[in-house]
């Protein structure tokens, strides 16, 4: 994977040309990445799923992030960015349905690591059960419901932790039901002005479907 050809750009979208995937990293060159934050409804409230990454994973293992996301290698446009939804959780979804955000640029940087993403960010709303999602343990090891309301408090700084539901993968590869209280620092540090532009768009999805 560290040998994947990513495209780099500059932070306002420019084309640099190519790197390895290491390198974008190493070197904090601007890269695209596929977002898509899906949404649902459990016991009739709106709800936003979250992913855990695998504790294998080389960036932020064991922590919650967006429900399907990945890196745009350079032979890919943002429309092949729904194999990450197949991929990572099992849903087969066309382009077309994906609910736009736009694309925000955000840097978070580590020690071994400067992420510099150009983040094309959607949503989706399912009406497909919990239970009936399927992860890729390679890469997630399981898939939790927030309350959009919760959520957003949370991000917002008016609550310190929220209530979540949902499933982990034992050893085994069978799945458990799991339910646990959830803060910030369980999440992938993704900036406040990221978090930002994803409640408005949750909130506003929200509203059209409730009116």
């Amino acid at each position: 994977m560290e040998t994947e050809m990513l495209n780099i750009f500059t932070q306002d979208g420019r084309p640099l040309g190519t790197a390895p995937r290491d390198e974008v990293h190493r070197l904090g060159y601007w890269h695209e990445t596929f977002h898509c934050w899906v949404t649902g409804t459990q016991d009739g409230e709106d709800v936003v799923y979250v992913q855990r990454r695998s504790p294998d994973k080389k960036d932020y293992p064991d922590l919650f992030d967006i429900t399907a996301a990945g890196h745009l290698t350079a032979d890919e446009t943002v429309r092949d960015g729904t194999r990450e939804m197949a991929e990572e959780i099992g849903l087969e979804v066309d382009f077309d349905e994906l609910q736009p955000l736009g694309i925000i640029p955000y840097s978070i940087r580590q020690s071994e690591m400067i992420d510099n993403e150009r983040a094309h960010v959607f949503l989706y709303h399912t009406g497909l059960p919990l239970e009936d999602f399927r992860v890729q343990p390679e890469e997630v090891v399981g898939l939790s419901a927030v309350a959009i309301r919760d959520f957003a408090a949370l991000w917002r700084g008016q609550q310190d932790t929220v209530p979540s539901r949902g499933f982990v993968l034992n050893s085994d590869g069978n799945s458990r039901p799991v339910a646990q209280q959830l803060s910030r620092t369980d999440f992938v540090p993704h900036p406040d002005t990221y978090y930002s532009i994803v409640l408005k768009g949750l909130e506003e999805a929200e509203r059209a479907r409730r009116s």
